[in-house]
This record gives C-alpha cells, structure tokens and sequence, in this order.
C-alpha cells in the first residue's frame, strides 16, 4: 500500500510540475520548450514505473527488513 502512495504522489508532483511550468510559459506568451517540460515529467515516469513494479518493489523492500 505505501509503494503505491508513493508512486501516485510521484505520479501527481510530475504533472504538477509539468503543467505549473507549462502554464507559465503560457501565461507569458513564451513557447514551450519541450526539453525543460520533459525535465519536470521525470517523477511520472517514476511513478509509473514504480506503479507497474509494485508488487516486486514491495516484496524487496520486505525481504530487506526482515534480514
């Protein structure tokens, strides 16, 4: 359960980050440079890998306590 809440909130501060950075090239009227919204993206892709690998991330983590 805690690998999944963690990977949701990385999932969430990448959008965020995307789109707070995205609106404000916007907002300036300045164009999006896709290399500085990919870098704020990176958490995401965090998120959803950790999402898709939960259930060996949490057996790992498991395995690490109990030595």
């Amino acid at each position: 359960m805690l690998v999944r809440f963690i990977a949701a909130g990385l999932m969430v501060l990448g959008v965020l980050g995307a789109g707070l950075y995205g609106g404000k090239d916007l907002a300036q009227h300045q164009p999006v440079r896709i290399f500085h919204l990919a870098l704020p993206a990176i958490p995401f892709v965090l998120g959803v890998v950790i999402l898709t690998r939960t259930s060996a991330i949490a057996g790992w983590i498991s395995d690490r306590l109990d030595e």
